[in-house]
């Protein structure tokens, strides 16, 4: 296969992978200036955390065209987690949490109680930046406006922490929600209603969630995993299958793609997991 197999698509195929690396590596240095400016360290997340964030989202989307929503990814698993380690470690009751949801509702920014910035003043800063920025970006670069879409799909998880309900799973879907409105997927909230795009949620839901307390229990085998892979089989069948539906295959990916790190994660030894990132996002080929 001489046309196709040759040095000349091999170079090629070298300076493309490199190109695209090297953007992903520019990217690393603005989430690691964010991970400072944020104070991300006052809430229990490590340098470590941020890398495997962006590692996964840089490992499933890849294009160099789509840093919005790559960044989107990363950036929403550090908010999450900055945002739960807050709930667990303060926010204790109905009350507290409830008092952050209720000043995330509101359109002002927290004001600092005794000139001091408190843990929650914190987390609402770094959360409404980060919605704010994102909004804005959007629009500048596609022309839509979905503040009011990223606030409601915040405001909704937000909720479920404060009910102390399985935010984890629910988790799952504000990403896919957050990623999909950073690439300008989802031009209204009627879709959420639809019956495919439930489907899809409610999947992706259950195999994020079963897969997180099979990973924290460190269970294998068994019924549970068998669960998994049912459910598994019918979120590729109505990502992949010819059934006609009303959801954009862009959508439908974006929620295959965010599931296909919960296995990853699940699987991969820290080890592996190191020398995957060493050599996806910093060795040159």
């Amino acid at each position: 296969m001489p046309d196709v197999n040759n040095n000349v698509y091999l170079q090629a195929a070298k300076l493309d992978y490199n190109r695209c690396q090297s953007q992903h590596r520019f990217e690393w240095l603005i989430m690691q200036e964010w991970f400072e400016k944020c104070n991300f360290q006052q809430f229990g997340i490590s340098k470590k955390y941020l890398l495997v964030s962006y590692f996964l989202a840089a490992a499933s989307i890849f294009e160099v065209e789509k840093s919005r929503e790559r960044l989107a990814w990363a950036k929403s698993r550090i908010i999450c987690k900055m945002i739960t380690s807050y709930y667990n470690d303060e926010a204790t009751t109905w009350t507290t949490r409830n008092s952050l949801l209720m000043e995330f509702k509101v359109s002002h920014d927290p004001t600092r109680k005794n000139g001091n910035e408190t843990k929650e003043i914190l987390v609402l800063k770094n959360l409404r930046q980060f919605l704010r920025q994102l909004s804005e970006e959007t629009f500048e670069d596609l022309g839509k406006d979905i503040h009011h879409q990223l606030q409601n799909a915040w405001e909704t998880w937000l909720v479920f922490l404060r009910e102390e309900k399985n935010a984890c799973q629910e988790e799952t879907e504000l990403l896919v929600r957050t990623i999909n409105l950073s690439g300008g997927y989802m031009t209204h909230d009627e879709i959420l209603f639809d019956a495919d795009y439930e489907n899809l949620s409610n999947l992706t839901n259950k195999v994020c969630g079963k897969r997180n307390e099979l990973q924290n229990d460190k269970v294998t085998g068994g019924s549970k995993n068998t669960n998994i892979e049912l459910d598994m089989q019918a979120l590729v069948k109505l990502v992949f299958g010819n059934t006609s539906s009303n959801i954009n295959q862009d959508i439908k990916q974006t929620f295959f793609a965010v599931v296909k790190t919960f296995y990853y994660s699940a699987h991969v030894s820290e080890e592996i997991m190191n020398f995957h990132i060493s050599k996806v996002l910093f060795q040159q080929v």
